[in-house]
C-alpha cells in the first residue's frame, strides 16, 4: 500500500535528499515485501505490478524492465521461499490454505447464525465462539470438505474477517466504504482531466487507487481488516476529492495554479524531460 505512495513522493519532490529518501524506502519495501514470505503479501504485489503495466503507454519495455528485476531478485531467494510461493498452484493439497478455508467457513457460519451482528470482534480467535459453533461447521462441507478446526482461527480475509465479526450488516458497510473509495478517486481522475493545475491531483488519484486495490487484494488473504492504514488512504481520498471539488468549483474556466496547491505545497514545477503543464509535476520548493 506504501509503495504507490512512495513513488508518486519520489516523482514530485524536488529536494534531492527527500526524493533519493523516498526511492531508496521503495526497494527497502520490495526486499520487505519478498523476504517475509507472505504470500499474501507477494499476490498483492503482482496485482500491483499488473496494474502498473496495464497502464503504462510502453506495455512492453514495462513488462521487460519488470521480468528483468523479478528474474534478479528470484535469483537471490531461497529454495524454501521458491517452494512456498510454489504451493499457490496448489491450493488443495496446501494445508495453510486449506486452514485458510476452514476459517473462511467459520465465519459464514457464526454470519448465518447472527446476520445483523455478527460474532463480535475477533469471534473466530475467541475459545467460547469456536466451542459454540464446532458441531455446525460441517454445515458447509458441500462447498469443500476441509475437516473440522482444531481450534480457533484467524480469519485470513479482511471480508469474511468483517462478516464473521460484523455480521452482513456490517459486511455491507465495510464494502460500501471500497466502493466509495474507489468511486472518489474516479471523481478526481475526472475532475483533473484535461486541467493540467491539477495535474498533481490526477496522479495523486492514480496512485491512491493502486493502494486501495494492493489491500482489496493481499486483504483477501490476511486478517487486516482494522489496518490504521487502510483508514488513512480512505480519509485522504475524501479530502482530495473535497479540495479538488472546491477548487473547480470557485473557478471552473480559470488557467491558473490551483489555490490549494499553492497553500499545501509550496509550488508545482515540470518533472524532468516533461514540458510545462503537461500532465505530471513535482512538487516542492528549494
Amino acid at each position: 500500500m506504501l509503495l504507490p505512495l512512495l513513488g508518486y513522493l519520489s516523482n514530485y519532490v524536488v529536494h534531492k535528499l527527500v526524493r533519493f529518501g523516498a526511492r531508496t524506502a521503495i526497494l527497502v519495501n520490495i526486499m520487505t515485501v519478498v523476504g517475509s514470505g507472505s504470500r499474501g503479501a507477494m499476490v498483492g504485489l503482482a496485482a500491483l505490478v499488473g496494474v502498473l503495466i496495464l497502464q503504462s503507454k510502453n506495455k512492453f519495455a514495462m513488462l521487460g524492465i519488470v521480468a528483468v528485476l523479478g528474474l534478479g531478485a528470484l535469483s537471490l531467494t531461497t529454495s524454501e521461499w521458491r517452494e512456498r510461493m510454489g504451493t499457490v498452484n496448489s491450493a488443495e493439497t496446501d494445508g495453510s490454505f486449506m486452514g485458510r478455508v476452514t476459517s473462511w467457513k467459520m465465519n459464514t457460519v457464526i454470519a448465518l447464525d447472527r446476520p445483523l451482528i455478527g460474532g463480535g470482534f475477533s469471534a473466530t480467535t475467541d475459545p467460547r465462539v469456536y466451542a459454540a459453533y464446532r458441531s455446525r461447521f460441517s454445515d458447509f462441507n458441500f462447498f469443500l470438505d476441509t475437516g473440522e478446526p482444531t481450534g480457533p482461527l484467524e480469519a485470513h480475509s479482511i471480508y469474511f474477517q468483517v462478516l464473521g465479526d460484523t455480521g452482513f450488516v456490517g459486511f455491507g458497510l465495510f464494502i460500501g466504504l471500497l466502493v466509495t473509495g474507489f468511486a472518489n478517486l474516479r471523481a478526481v481522475s475526472k475532475l483533473a482531466k484535461g486541467r493540467p493545475e491539477f495535474a498533481w491531483a490526477g496522479d495523486l488519484a492514480a496512485m491512491l487507487r493502486l493502494s486501495m486495490i494492493a489491500y482489496c487484494v493481499s486483504g483477501a488473504l490476511l486478517s487486516m481488516a482494522y489496518f490504521e492504514m487502510f483508514y488513512v488512504v480512505l480519509t485522504t481520498i475524501s479530502l482530495l476529492r473535497e479540495c479538488v471539488a472546491r477548487e473547480v468549483k470557485a473557478a471552473p474556466a480559470a488557467a491558473r495554479p490551483s489555490r490549494f496547491a499553492g497553500q499545501f505545497i509550496p509550488q508545482m514545477v515540470p518533472p524532468h524531460g516533461t514540458a510545462a503543464g503537461g500532465a505530471a509535476g513535482r512538487l516542492g520548493g528549494d
